[in-house]
């Protein structure tokens, strides 16, 4: 019997290595570092670590290199519950630097670009059974699992976190288009977000998200669009923010909210992440987030 899982993902796993300094130095300068931590990163992978940590079962589809990188990326996913549902031979692990600046609460990441290898999993008898299909990216191996998805009647939810135009080109097989403000700033000059979102909106997704920080985000559906607001934390890092606010998203999603309210979920998860340093550390579990709504909202949320 093949495997099913709530949520399936298609994406690059990292390591990170995050770096907090006071200041982030201007060139040719130093800078002591305040604290460092290693752990897993990568957009798809943490959405999913979120998304394991709320209570649903999770799986990866990613390409795995043979290196020691390699084992302290696996070690950490299966530790948190996700899976490693089909690992495509990988040439090197993708490792990134990410300089956490306690100054502006900003962060600077270098990074190994990567890639998902090519896989013909999803065309096969052993393909998985989801309930939710999450992509970043426009590769191959995401075009064969939105093909899968298709097929299946399967919603995609897509992370938009940088413009590239083939992410705007995948609208009408998205069924949840999230993307940051970056990736909003350079798609369609010269139009306000209100036409973006509407525009993305046309083209096929039922929910379309711009994420913009401590701003909150601009929700877009059939009702129209609306703002919704960010929580207000003394955040630590930022590190990874809009990755679990995708795997709050989707747990919401799949408890069958309304968009609004799956929206102010995946803020107040999102918010409580910033707490902690580095993308996954501060992650909170359902009941912890339970309690934060409870204080930090006017309405009832029934879990």
């Amino acid at each position: 019997m093949n495997d099913s899982y709530d949520v399936l993902g298609v994406g690059v796993p990292y390591l990170d290595i995050v770096v907090q300094v006071a200041k982030v130095p201007a060139p040719n300068e130093s800078a002591p570092i305040s604290g460092i931590r290693f752990a897993g990163g990568g957009k798809v992978p943490t959405a999913l670590v979120a998304a394991s940590r709320l209570g649903l079962k999770t799986a990866l589809v990613a390409g795995v290199a043979g290196d020691s990188f390699a084992t302290a990326i696996r070690e950490e996913l299966e530790r948190e519950g996700v899976a490693i549902a089909h690992a495509v031979p990988a040439e090197r692990s993708a490792v990134s630097v990410v300089l956490a600046d306690e100054a502006t609460l900003s962060r600077t990441i270098l990074y190994s670009e990567a890639d998902v290898p090519a896989t013909d999993w999803f065309d096969g008898v052993g393909a998985p059974r989801a309930r939710l299909l999450h992509i970043s990216a426009a590769g191959p191996a995401e075009k064969s699992a939105i093909r899968w998805a298709k097929r299946n009647g399967i919603p995609v939810m897509l992370d938009a976190d940088y413009y590239d135009p083939a992410l705007a080109e995948l609208a009408a097989d998205i069924t949840l288009f999230i993307g940051s403000e970056h990736f909003f700033a350079g798609w369609m000059p010269g139009c306000d977000i209100g036409e973006k979102l509407a525009a993305i909106g046309d083209a096929g997704p039922q929910v379309v998200i711009a994420t913009m920080g401590e701003r909150g985000c601009m929700l877009h559906e059939t009702e129209g669009t609306r703002h919704v607001p960010a929580f207000r934390v003394e955040a630590v890092d930022t590190t990874g923010a809009g990755d679990v606010f995708h795997g709050a998203y989707a747990f919401a999603y799949l408890k069958g909210w309304n968009a609004y309210d799956c929206a102010v979920f995946a803020s107040a998860v999102s918010a409580l992440k910033c707490l902690d340093v580095g993308g996954r550390a501060g992650i909170p579990r359902l009941e912890e987030v339970r309690r934060f709504l409870e204080n930090h909202y006017d309405k009832p949320f029934h879990f």
